[in-house]
């Protein structure tokens, strides 16, 4: 069976799918460095776990990717009714410490 891939840009926080449609999801979000601002991202993290736990079954698993350690780590405790985290893989890239958190969708409707 051949697996279909749909490449597609829009707003991470506003997607154009069904609620409930993905098993896994992954996001490389801005860091503000090179990209965006820790202002901007306090916003942006927030929108993007709650879009995130509208497109994701519930046991779907959801890995994100992010140098805003201290930030993300701050919001996951809002919503650790929809999202468990399972894992935290540290990432060397550089003079840089990213890390992909490894979230799993429970089965807490969004409020």
């Amino acid at each position: 069976m051949a697996e279909k891939v749909l490449l597609c840009q829009a707003d991470a926080t506003q997607l154009p799918f069904l609620s409930a449609s993905f098993h896994a999801l992954y996001a490389d979000v801005p860091w503000g460095q090179l990209t965006g601002s820790h202002e901007e991202n306090e916003d942006l993290y927030s929108r993007l776990l709650t879009e995130a736990a509208r497109l994701a079954v519930s046991g779907a698993i959801f890995a994100l990717l992010t140098h805003e350690i201290t930030l993300l780590e701050s919001l996951l405790p809002r919503f650790a009714a929809v999202w468990k985290l399972q894992k935290v893989v540290r990432v060397l890239q550089g003079g840089l410490h990213p890390r992909i958190y490894l979230l799993r969708r429970t089965r807490a409707p969004l409020s």
